[in-house]
């Protein structure tokens, strides 16, 4: 093994276990829901949607193996054991654990600045792996985390603006139109995603963002999550239906 693949996997393991510590409520004595629910927030997913980070995780075992194996952007960077890449996941690391810290230490403006440098950095670790390489187990990992990230820094900016406005919790027209844009915007990444890259993990993680955010309304405001439901699932419709069939039959 690799001095650089060694260095991988401790970062992968130590990011997933301060995780588990954190969720456990061994950090600031309170768990990421806790955290959450000090806020009356209606772009918050139902609990059930973070179970996402196993699978994040697992995914991101995968990825390792495959790029461990293989020697495609692996070129070292000065006299370092590790390549560019190899240096940004462990950065992608040292970032998550952090977010992790301040949010749980309830600095929350810093957790933004903090949650959107990790965004950015698993999303330049991505299109790396785009260019270098197609292969399905290469990008769909890191399109899957980036984009429950996606989800995650527009659900903690949204949670810093309530906090900030009070009045805006118990509005609404405030709540439901902010619900609503947040919604179709990630609907309109996904598809221009599916449509340009062919990606098309960023829809299926935002359609169990969206129909987890409408379970989570239903006991606050059963219209309003029904009509997020409703727009989620015809928002996978768009993002998924093979447009260029239905085009050339047209």
């Amino acid at each position: 093994m690799r001095v650089e693949d060694l260095i991988l996997w401790l970062a992968w393991a130590l990011t997933l276990a301060f995780n588990a510590y954190s969720e456990m409520g061994k950090l600031g004595g309170m768990n990421n829901a806790e955290i959450s629910g000090q806020v009356h927030s209606w772009f918050t997913p139902a609990g059930y949607a973070f179970s996402i980070w196993g699978l994040i995780y697992l995914g991101l075992a995968v990825w390792l193996f495959f790029f461990c194996k293989s020697p495609v952007g692996r070129k070292p960077v000065w006299h370092m054991p590790m390549s560019a890449s190899g240096l940004v996941f462990v950065l992608s690391c040292l970032l998550n654990v952090a977010w992790l810290t301040v949010w749980h230490m309830e600095l929350f403006v810093s957790s933004i600045v903090l949650i959107v440098s990790l965004s950015i950095t698993v999303w330049s670790l991505y299109a790396r792996d785009r260019i270098f390489t197609r292969q399905v187990t290469d990008w769909a990992p890191l399109s899957l985390y980036g984009s429950w990230l996606l989800v995650a820094t527009l659900t903690n900016c949204w949670y810093v603006l309530l906090r900030a406005h009070q009045s805006w919790e118990g509005s609404v027209p405030v709540q439901s139109l902010v619900t609503l844009a947040l919604l179709l915007a990630l609907i309109l990444v996904s598809y221009l995603m599916r449509r340009l890259l062919g990606d098309w993990m960023v829809g299926l993680v935002v359609l169990w963002s969206g129909i987890a955010i409408g379970v989570k309304l239903m006991g606050q405001s059963a219209p309003m999550a029904v009509a997020i439901i409703i727009l989620t699932t015809l928002g996978a419709i768009v993002i998924y239906a093979p447009w260029k069939r239905i085009l050339t039959k047209a």
